[in-house]
């Protein structure tokens, strides 16, 4: 969706999902060189662990780096004022129990399907203006 937007994306991989240095240092590199205003993370819990990294390297949020998390459900996100995307969780359980019954109800005739469930933004401190626009 950003590329569709001519923004340039740089998507770093964490493969093992539980390291909070993963990524950390490349976003940091990217950022030193210029060629990242913004960081999302695929976790507002990846965001916190970031957090560390981006103070010892003294970068300022959102002044030097705006970081987003995603999903939502961190306890206390409204206290730590980062900006995320909720995602319907709820929906999502949702939508995961009725296709587990359809399946254990007829897995010959339970088609793979890719569902899209809207975010939303929740704004908050970690986000900043975008450079150069206004």
């Amino acid at each position: 969706m950003l590329r569709g937007h001519g923004i340039e994306v740089h998507q770093i991989s964490s493969p093992t999902f539980g390291s909070a240095e993963e990524g950390g240092q490349e976003i940091i590199a990217l950022q030193r060189t210029g060629r990242i205003t913004a960081a999302m993370f695929p976790s507002d819990w990846r965001l916190l662990a970031f957090l560390p990294h981006a103070q010892a390297a003294g970068l300022r949020v959102p002044e030097d780096l705006s970081l987003t998390g995603c999903d939502g459900i961190l306890p206390g996100i409204d206290l730590l004022g980062f900006t995320t995307v909720r995602i319907p969780v709820e929906q999502a359980a949702q939508r995961a129990v009725e296709v587990m019954k359809a399946l254990l109800d007829d897995r010959a005739r339970t088609p793979t399907e890719h569902e899209l469930l809207p975010g939303t933004l929740v704004p908050g401190r970690s986000l900043g203006p975008v450079p150069g626009a206004g």
